[in-house]
């Protein structure tokens, strides 16, 4: 039986607009809850932004991994926060900085820093957040707050966008560095991301990978992939990703995700995924 559910946010759940069925959603959930379910969103977006995508009643009803899965809350409280010294960040910072086409943005949590005040990546950080902070530099990043991701907005190609991501990798081990959609990298701490939350939720929750299914369309999910039997890819997903996916379904402009929600309510042992299975 499905115990506990994981879902990405951008490309997954909400449409290209940021739109979903909220109406839908809201009905389901307490159905699953009702079956012995736990809900989680897992998502590259901080806490403070995804709550703007729920009522305060479906937002009771759900675990947020934000932040990549390195900030956790759980009933408006946080369980679990895993960060980056800051010296760290602030080679990353000047790694980056020697380059044209990349914006970051550091998150703590609760709150997002930026250099930028005007211009078009001022405008995509904020579409992605509602609690900013402006910086003039990021040596001004506190030092009681760790920083849990970076987000890198680039003007760059996905491929080219890849390419920096081998290459940091190599640079930087304390780091897990991935693309995250078409535009965007992030980075956070190598025990961090969506799979090292997936899997401390399934110890807290005494639950299997056998239990869990999990639901996302970039690089950025594929860690929580591997810590689900149920690892699941939408129809618009990366194809790297669907590599590491064992079922993929329709896209998220049909809203595909509610749609297998829906149907585990009538069925919580998922026998209906077999429908959904990749063929390699």
């Amino acid at each position: 039986m499905i115990k506990l559910i994981c879902i990405d946010m951008d490309q997954t759940l909400l449409r290209r607009d940021k739109s979903y069925d909220r109406e839908r959603f809201a009905a389901v959930i307490p159905k699953l809850i009702s079956l012995g379910m736990t809900i989680c969103i897992a998502s590259g977006n901080s806490y403070h932004k995804l709550t703007e995508f729920f009522d305060e009643e479906t937002q009771s009803k759900l675990h947020f991994a934000a932040d990549n899965g390195n900030y956790l809350m759980i009933n408006q409280k946080v369980q679990r926060v895993v960060g980056m010294e800051k010296d760290l960040v602030l080679r990353l910072a000047n790694y980056f900085d020697e380059m044209d086409g990349y914006y970051l943005n550091m998150s703590t949590g609760m709150t997002t820093y930026f250099r930028e005040t005007s211009g078009p990546a001022y405008d995509k950080v904020m579409r992605y957040n509602n609690q900013v902070e402006h910086l003039d530099s990021f040596s001004q990043l506190p030092n009681d707050a760790p920083v849990v991701k970076i987000a890198i907005y680039s003007r760059h190609t996905l491929a080219k966008n890849k390419a920096i991501v081998r290459t940091v990798q190599d640079k930087f081990s304390d780091i897990s560095i991935v693309t995250s959609g078409d535009e965007w990298i992030d980075i956070y701490h190598r025990q961090g991301g969506k799979g090292r939350a997936v899997a401390w939720l399934q110890q807290q929750l005494n639950v299997s990978k056998d239990e869990t299914i999990v639901f996302g369309d970039s690089l950025n999910d594929q860690t929580m992939m591997s810590e689900a039997t149920y690892s699941v890819a939408m129809a618009n997903a990366d194809q790297d990703l669907v590599l590491h996916s064992h079922y993929q379904i329709g896209d998220n402009e049909s809203q595909a995700v509610i749609d297998v929600l829906e149907q585990l309510v009538d069925d919580a042992e998922a026998r209906f995924m077999e429908q959904y299975v990749i063929k390699r």
